[in-house]
């Protein structure tokens, strides 16, 4: 093995070896740049929702006793349900008997100031004496009039008893049959029958976006065109509320994905198995009269298999598809088929 002859012999095979080699060019297969113009699309996520909702309250206390159920469709004036209140029921009946009583004591008041001022006339009684009368009959009508305004009130707190729907829609949220509601109280949700979707889009995005414009939503693996209707400055986690119109029906609760074009992009479509990384730079290799030439590039849209490149590239240009990382600038290579 120590045989200065022999590893002779080695060394002149390697050279021979390596000078084979290098005489070989690389055999590269290529592709040509196409142009394109593609849109930029972001994908935001989005909940369907009724176009109006209104949260039904109650004017009045007691138990509930629901006429509806939850998503049972209402009209407007509908009786959704009544609230049993017997405590009230009673309290009118025993104030309208007040009631009666002091517009009769009223009636015997006014009696007695018209005898106080025939006396009065005749000097038989003081002006004082018929002052003190007129004071107590304008004390009864006082009475009066706060029992009156009291049943006013009562009357419509038994009137708020009865709650119906505000608007035309579906009950939904509707609170237990036989539950106690206090006054204000929160009974059901009425929602509208058009529905709307609402999206939750990044701010980059949302000021680029105008009412009108047409969004798609995907829903079980079908696309739905969607109007942008209002853009909200409302924000929910720092993402803004843009409310869009589908057209076609859609049920409530549903979670989307929708794509929202923004603009559109020109550039060359290249296929990602051309790309190399040199020094964490997406580059490829450009034939030039049968040298490899390396040509850093700029993405501007991935494909899953492709991508859209912003740089200056012609439609005849070879670029290097396959055994690309086999190359370094300047090296010569053979175009095969």
């Amino acid at each position: 093995m120590n045989n200065p002859q022999y590893i002779l012999i080695l060394i002149l095979t390697f050279c021979n070896t390596l000078f084979a080699l290098s005489s070989h060019h690389v055999k590269v297969s290529v592709v040509e740049p196409k142009k394109a113009e593609l849109p930029i699309e972001v994908k935001v996520r989005g909940i369907v929702e009724a176009e109006m909702a209104y949260g039904v309250n109650t004017q009045a206390e007691g138990i509930l006793h629901n006429h509806v159920i939850n998503a049972q469709q209402v009209e407007k004036g509908n009786v959704i349900a009544i609230l049993e209140n017997p405590q009230l029921k009673k309290s009118i009946g025993r104030l309208k008997e007040q009631i009666e009583l002091i517009q009769n004591a009223i009636n015997i008041e006014n009696k007695k100031l018209k005898s106080a001022k025939e006396m009065l006339d005749l000097g038989i009684i003081s002006n004082n004496d018929y002052l003190s009368q007129q004071n107590r009959l304008n004390s009864k009508k006082l009475e009066l009039t706060k029992a009156k305004n009291k049943l006013e009130k009562m009357t419509i707190q038994y009137k708020q008893l009865v709650i119906k729907a505000p608007f035309s829609g579906f009950v939904t949220e509707l609170k237990a049959d036989g539950s106690y509601i206090g006054y204000g109280g929160y009974v059901c949700k009425i929602q509208s029958q058009n529905m709307q979707v609402r999206l939750f889009v990044p701010h980059l995005f949302a000021k680029k976006l105008y009412t009108g414009e047409t969004v798609s939503l995907k829903v079980d693996d079908q696309t739905i065109k969607a109007k942008i209707v209002e853009i909200l400055p409302k924000t929910t986690d720092n993402l803004v509320n843009v409310i869009a119109k589908p057209n076609k029906p859609l049920p409530a609760n549903l979670n989307i994905e929708a794509d929202i074009m923004t603009k559109k992009i020109s550039g060359w479509i290249i296929p990602k198995q051309s790309i190399v990384l040199i020094e964490n730079r997406p580059a490829i290799f450009i034939i030039k009269q049968g040298i490899a030439k390396l040509h850093f590039i700029t993405i501007q849209k991935d494909m899953v298999s492709r991508v859209l490149v912003s740089d200056r590239l012609s439609p005849s240009d070879k670029i290097v598809l396959k055994n690309a990382y086999m190359l370094h600038d300047g090296i010569a290579v053979e175009i095969v088929k």
